[in-house]
Parts: C-alpha cells; sequence; structure tokens
C-alpha cells in the first residue's frame, strides 16, 4: 500500500511537468501595468481594425471617455496611461478572432435586441460586449434578458434604484430615457458605436497580444494581469 502523499511513477511525470509549466510562466514576458511593452492602435474609425493581427488573443480597451461606476466589487487597475488625459483601461478580454470582437465592443450594429415570434417575445442573437450605454427599449414583461448586464436592478452592482442611476449618469438623453420610464430593471446594450454622438469625441484605443491556438496561454496572461494590476471596470465575469 502507498503511504499518504506518496505518488506513483505515471504521476511524478506529470508532477514535473507542472514544476516546468511554472517555471516557465515566471520566465515569460508579460504585459506591464501601464501596457509599454504591448502593441496598439488608435480607433480613427471602424476600418482601423484591419491593423489588427488576423489572429486572436488577448485584448485591452483603453478610454478617456468619463463614466462613473464598475461592474464589480474588485480593486480598479490604476489611472496610469498618461498620454491622453484621462485614458484608462476599461476592460480586457481574449478572443480567437480580434476584428470582429473589437467590432462587438465598440462599432456595435445592435438596434433591436428582441422580436415577436408566434406570439411570444424571443431575445435575437446578441454578443455580450462594452456596457456603457443604456438600453433605451422597452422590454416585454417575463423576457429574460441573460445576457445584458443590469444597469438598476436589486441585484445590480451597479445602481439599485432609480435616483442611484440618475446620478451615474452622464449622457443628457440617457438621462431623459430614464427619467421618462418607470422599469423594474433598466439594462446596458451590448457594445456601443464610437461614432455615435454620445462617444464621437472620445479616444479609444486596442493593446493586443496576439496568441496562436493556446487558450491556457491566453487565460493565464488575463487571470494574472488582473489579479496583480485590478479588474478594469467593465468586466464583469466572475470578476475577471
Amino acid at each position: 500500500m502507498k503511504k499518504i502523499n506518496e505518488f506513483s511513477k505515471k504521476s511524478q511525470v506529470y508532477l514535473e511537468n507542472s514544476k516546468k509549466l511554472q517555471k516557465l510562466q515566471e520566465e515569460l514576458e508579460f504585459p506591464a501595468e501601464d501596457l509599454n511593452n504591448v502593441d496598439f492602435i488608435d480607433i480613427i474609425d471602424e476600418s482601423s481594425l484591419n491593423l489588427l493581427p488576423k489572429t486572436g488573443g488577448i485584448y485591452f480597451i483603453v478610454s478617456n471617455e468619463p463614466f462613473n461606476f464598475q461592474l464589480h466589487s474588485q480593486k480598479l487597475p490604476r489611472l496610469n496611461i498618461e498620454e491622453i488625459p484621462g485614458f484608462r483601461i476599461i476592460y480586457i478580454g481574449k478572443t480567437t478572432n480580434f476584428k470582429g470582437r473589437i467590432q462587438n465592443h465598440l462599432f456595435s450594429k445592435e438596434k433591436s435586441i428582441f422580436k415577436e415570434k408566434d406570439g411570444k417575445f424571443i431575445v435575437e442573437h446578441s454578443i455580450s460586449a462594452l456596457s456603457l450605454d443604456i438600453l433605451d427599449q422597452e422590454i416585454p414583461e417575463n423576457l429574460s434578458l441573460s445576457h445584458f448586464k443590469d444597469a438598476m436592478s436589486q441585484k445590480s452592482k451597479v445602481s439599485k434604484t432609480k435616483t442611484e442611476l440618475l446620478n451615474l449618469l452622464v449622457d443628457k438623453e440617457e438621462r431623459s430615457f430614464v427619467n421618462n420610464t418607470n422599469y423594474p430593471v433598466y439594462y446596458f446594450k451590448n457594445g456601443i458605436n464610437v461614432n455615435s454622438k454620445k462617444h464621437a469625441k472620445y479616444k479609444f484605443r486596442v493593446y493586443y497580444i496576439p496568441i496562436i491556438d493556446n487558450p491556457s496561454y491566453s487565460e493565464f496572461i488575463e487571470t494574472k494581469w488582473q489579479e496583480k494590476f485590478g479588474v478594469p471596470a467593465l468586466c464583469s465575469h466572475n470578476g475577471r
């Protein structure tokens, strides 16, 4: 009978492998807190996305657009990207397709998020993306919007009352919409359009780390960067 904590020769091979991987991770180049060792593109218009690699990997969205909320209760990254006043890291994510994913975030074409079918309302396909704009549509009763983040609800980490929500909103049109409606839950849209009146006066930048066919490496960078430096305000996936 083996002693407690004694591993077979087969298991020892995997234990040694894990030690080698841990040592390798410690030696790998890692994105700095201010991302000064990471490539980036400045977003001028949608054609800017053609400058991204035709791969996937890790991306950081940076902007100087002001907002006064966060979608989690974790520590935030420091505001330390100094080239443009107010620049801060607002989102980090991983993807298999840089261009498509950043389009979802910054050039959203989404107009109506539900449709009627056979007498019932159903949510049309919608991909979770940057949550900065209030969803300005009346939501049919009992329609579940599980892929949309709450801007105001009893479970929301942003606001729990209409007054709290109004105190956070900067945009006049969004404030008017909330003032003139009375919903039990207000949601964010999935994604924004940086060319819209609300966002066009601000700057957006995307930092990217190309990674090919290695999801564990992507996961490692995304998780460890946030553990070390903080969770960007518009991330909500389990504190990441």
